[in-house]
C-alpha cells in the first residue's frame, strides 16, 4: 500500500465515521489491524467494537438513554484515534512506503520525558540568540513537537510558554509555529489546533500568520471531522471576526495560485527563456557585458530593457505579465531556484521554514562573500525585507555566493540590489495604500515555503504532500463557518474565472447559487464558462435563466444567438440577432453573425447581403471575401464568386479556396482551370487525395445543382488520382 492509497483508504474510513456507518468503519479497521498484526491494536479494536454493541444492544431494546449520544460522539473519536494510530504504523512500517526513522534524528530529545523539557528550554535561553548552541537545541524542541502525536498537558503548557516568552525571538517562534503545523498535518490532535488558535488570537507579528497558514491546511486536511469534536467545531463557529476572515480569504487565494506554479514554470521554460537566448549576442552588445567587470562599471546605472526589446513585443508582454503575477504571489522563481536546494543547510528539516534573517549563521559566512562588509549589510537587509521572494529562495541565493567567482559575485549583487530596491518601494507605497498587505505577503513567501519543503525537500517522499491534494476550501465546512459573508466565496469564484479555470468556476459560482444568492452576473458567468468548455447546451441555459433578469440585455442576447447557432438551431438564433441589429445596426460583428445565420438557413441572398454590408464597413477585412463567394456560388453567380475567390487566393489561400475555385470553374465550363485548382487543392492537403475525395463528396449536391453530374466528377477524381500518384 502506497502513501496515496493509504491516505485513500483512511479518507474514506474518516468519512465512514463522520456519516454515522460506524459499521462499515469497524469492517475496514478489522482489515487494518490484521494487517498490522499487533495485538495492542487487536484488543483495541474489540474493546470499541462491544461498546458499539452494547449501545446497540440497549437501543434495540427501547432503553431510553439520554447519554447515547454524547456515548457515540466519544466513540467516534476512539475509532478515528485508532485509525490515526494504525495509519502512523503502517506508514512507518509498510516496505510499500519508502521512510525515515525521524525520531532517531534527535532520539534524546524525542523521547525525553515531558517533565525534562522545561528544563531543556531554560538552558536554551541561556544561549544568545542566533548562536550555534540555541539554534541546536531549537532544532530539537522542532522534531520534538512535531513528532509527538498527541500533546500531554504538560506539552502544551510548554509550547505556550514559548510562544509566549518575550526572549524568544520571532523567527524561533515562527520555526515552532511550523512544527507545531507538520505536527498535527501528521497525526490529528484538538490540542494542537486550540494551540494554533491562540496563537493567531494572540496576534504576534509574524508568527500569527503562520499559524493561521498551518490551520487551514490542518482545518482543510481534518475537516469532515470538525462537528465530531464540538470544543472545537463551536470555538470556530463563534471566531467572529472580520479580520481573521478576510486572511483566511488571502490564504486560500494563495493556495490556488501556488497550484498554478508547474504552469509558471513552463511558460518561463518554453516561451520567455528561449526569446531570450535568442536576444542574447545583442542585448550582451547593448550593454558591454565583454566589459561588465571594469574598474569603471557604474555599479548604480540600469539596462534600458526597453530599448532592448522594441522589437519583441511579445517577450515585453509575458515579462510583464510574470512581473504583475509575482507582485499578485504567483510563485515565479520555483523554477529558478529549484536546483539551489542541495547545500547542506537544506538537509536541516527545519531550515525549510526558518525565516530569513540576517543574522542567521549560515547567511553570514555566505554574505563574505560579497567582500564590502557596508554593501554585505545593506545587501542582506534589503533582501530580508524583500516580500516577492519566499524564505526558502533567499536562503539559497545566499548560499550560492560562495559558489561564484568574486567579480561575478560582485557584478550579480549590484544588478540584484538595484531590482530589489525598486521592488521595495513598491511595496512599501502598496503598504501605504492596503495596510493588510504585509500580511498577504507573509501568507505567501509561508505558503511558498511550504510548497518548496513537499516538492524539493530530500525527504519528500516520506511524507504526504500538501499540495497534490484537491486544495478546495471553498467547499469545506471550516471555510463556512470562518468566512461567514459571501464575499470571500465570490472572490474565489472570480478568481477561477479570471484565470480561466471554468471548471471551478463553475463549480463555485454554483456554489453560491446553493446558498440563495442569485444575480445575473453569476447565471452569465456560468453559462461563459459552460461556453468556454463548449457545453453550448448547459450555457444556454444560463444564459436563458439570466434573461430573466432586466440587466445587461444586449450581451446575453448576443450569447444567446451563439448557442443557437453552434446548436444548430439557426431560427432562433436569427430571432435575437435581429433585436440587437434594430440598435446595432452598423455593428459588424453583428452583421457578420446575421449572416452566417442565413448561410445556415441556405437563405443565400440575405447572407449575401450582410456579408456585403460588412465588406463596405470594412474594406480592409478580407475573410469576408470567402462568404461572399460561397453565396455568390450558391446563387449562381460565378463571375462575382470566381472575382472574390481570386482576391482571396491571392491574399491568403487554402485547401478550401483552391477547392471552390475549381468548382466555380467547372460550373463556368472551365474544365481546365478547374482541375489546375482541385490540383492545388490537393497539394494543400498534404497530397491526401482521399481526404480531398471526402471534401468535395459533401458538395455533390450544390455541383448537381448547377448542372454537374456525378460521372463527370468521378472522371475528375480519377484523372487526379494518376496525376497526383506519379
Amino acid at each position: 500500500m502506497n502513501k496515496e492509497k493509504l491516505e485513500e483508504v483512511f479518507g474514506q474510513l474518516t468519512g465512514y465515521v463522520a456519516e454515522n456507518d460506524i459499521r462499515t468503519a469497524f469492517d475496514r479497521i478489522v482489515q487494518l489491524v490484521d494487517r498490522v498484526g499487533d495485538g495492542e491494536y487487536a484488543v483495541r479494536y474489540e474493546q470499541l467494537n462491544e461498546t458499539y454493541q452494547l449501545i446497540l444492544r440497549y437501543f434495540a431494546q427501547g432503553v431510553r438513554d439520554p447519554e447515547r449520544p454524547m456515548l457515540i460522539m466519544h466513540l467516534k473519536k476512539d475509532i478515528l484515534k485508532l485509525a490515526d494510530d494504525l495509519k502512523e504504523r503502517i506508514f512507518y512500517h509498510s516496505a510499500e512506503i519508502p521512510t525515515i526513522h525521524l525520531e532517531k534524528l534527535h532520539q534524546n530529545h524525542v523521547s525525553l520525558a515531558a517533565e525534562k523539557l522545561e528544563e531543556l528550554f531554560k538552558q536554551m535561553l541561556v544561549f544568545e540568540k542566533y548562536s550555534e548552541e540555541r539554534t541546536t537545541l531549537l532544532h530539537s524542541f522542532f522534531m520534538r513537537f512535531w513528532l509527538v502525536s498527541h500533546y500531554n498537558e504538560l506539552e502544551l503548557a510548554l509550547f505556550a510558554k514559548m510562544i509566549a516568552d518575550k526572549s524568544m525571538s520571532w523567527q524561533e517562534k515562527s520555526l515552532l509555529v511550523s512544527s507545531l503545523t507538520l505536527g498535527l498535518l501528521r497525526s490529528f490532535d484538538s490540542g494542537k489546533f486550540h494551540l494554533l488558535i491562540n496563537i493567531v488570537d494572540d496576534k504576534q507579528e509574524q508568527v500569527w500568520q503562520r499559524a493561521l497558514v498551518g490551520l487551514v491546511f490542518a482545518l482543510h486536511r481534518y475537516d469532515r471531522r470538525l462537528h465530531i469534536y464540538g470544543d472545537l467545531y463551536n470555538r470556530l463557529k463563534m471566531w467572529d471576526n472580520p479580520i481573521i476572515e478576510s486572511a483566511v480569504e488571502k490564504i486560500a487565494l494563495q493556495i490556488i495560485r501556488t497550484q498554478e506554479t508547474d504552469k509558471i514554470a513552463k511558460k518561463l521554460q518554453e516561451e520567455i527563456l528561449p526569446e531570450m537566448v535568442k536576444l542574447s549576442p545583442k542585448i550582451a552588445e547593448r550593454l558591454d557585458l565583454d566589459n561588465i567587470l571594469s574598474e569603471e562599471l557604474n555599479e548604480d546605472s540600469n539596462p534600458d530593457w526597453e530599448s532592448i526589446f522594441r522589437d519583441k513585443q511579445d517577450i515585453l508582454d509575458k515579462m510583464s505579465e510574470l512581473s504583475t503575477m509575482q507582485m499578485e504571489g504567483s510563485d515565479v522563481f520555483m523554477s529558478t531556484f529549484s536546483a539551489l536546494k542541495n547545500f547542506s543547510f537544506f538537509q536541516k528539516i527545519p531550515n525549510w521554514f526558518l525565516p530569513f534573517f540576517k543574522e542567521n549563521i549560515s547567511v553570514q559566512e555566505a554574505s563574505e562573500a560579497i567582500g564590502d562588509e557596508v554593501k554585505a549589510i545593506r545587501f542582506l537587509e534589503t533582501l530580508e525585507k524583500i516580500p516577492i521572494i519566499c524564505n526558502s529562495d533567499k536562503y539559497s541565493f545566499c548560499l550560492n555566493l560562495k559558489n561564484i567567482p568574486e567579480q561575478q559575485t560582485k557584478w550579480m549583487t549590484n544588478i540584484f540590489m538595484a531590482e530589489l530596491e525598486q521592488v521595495n518601494e513598491l511595496y512599501e507605497s502598496e503598504k501605504k495604500v492596503n495596510i493588510n498587505e504585509k500580511d498577504r505577503f507573509i501568507f505567501t513567501q509561508y505558503i511558498q515555503d511550504l510548497y518548496r519543503f513537499f516538492k524539493l525537500s530530500p525527504n519528500r517522499n516520506f511524507f504526504t504532500d500538501l499540495f497534490t491534494q484537491s486544495l478546495k476550501l471553498h467547499d469545506k465546512e471550516f471555510f463556512k463557518l470562518i468566512s461567514k459573508g459571501k464575499e470571500s466565496i465570490k472572490r474565489i469564484a472570480q478568481f477561477y474565472f479570471e484565470k480561466q479555470d471554468f471548471s471551478k468556476a463553475i463549480e463555485v459560482f454554483s456554489l453560491m447559487l446553493e446558498n440563495g444568492e442569485s444575480s445575473y452576473e453569476i447565471y452569465q458567468k456560468i453559462g461563459f464558462s459552460y461556453q468556454k468548455l463548449h457545453d453550448y447546451a448547459t450555457a444556454l441555459d444560463y444564459y436563458l435563466k439570466a434573461e430573466l433578469f432586466d440587466e445587461n440585455q444586449v450581451w446575453n442576447m448576443k450569447k444567446i444567438a451563439y448557442c443557437y447557432l453552434k446548436l444548430k438551431k439557426p431560427k432562433r438564433a436569427l430571432k435575437y440577432y435581429l433585436q440587437l441589429e434594430a440598435n446595432e445596426p452598423d455593428n459588424l460583428s453583428l452583421q457578420l453573425q446575421i449572416g452566417r445565420t442565413y448561410l445556415d438557413l441556405k437563405k443565400f441572398d440575405e447572407a449575401l447581403k450582410r456579408f456585403f454590408r460588412v465588406e463596405y464597413l470594412d474594406a480592409n477585412n478580407f475573410k469576408v471575401w470567402r462568404p461572399i463567394a460561397w453565396c455568390s456560388f450558391m446563387l449562381g453567380k460565378f463571375q462575382s464568386a470566381e472575382k472574390y475567390l481570386q482576391k482571396v487566393i491571392d491574399k491568403d489561400a487554402n485547401k478550401h479556396d483552391y477547392l471552390n475555385m475549381g468548382h466555380v470553374q467547372l460550373c463556368s465550363s472551365n474544365l481546365i482551370k478547374a482541375i489546375e485548382n482541385y490540383k492545388l487543392s490537393i497539394e494543400q492537403h498534404d497530397n491526401d487525395y482521399e481526404a480531398f475525395v471526402d471534401e468535395i463528396a459533401q458538395d455533390y449536391k450544390v455541383l448537381h445543382k448547377h448542372g454537374i453530374d456525378k460521372y463527370k466528377i468521378k472522371l475528375i477524381q480519377d484523372h487526379l488520382y494518376f496525376e497526383t500518384e506519379s
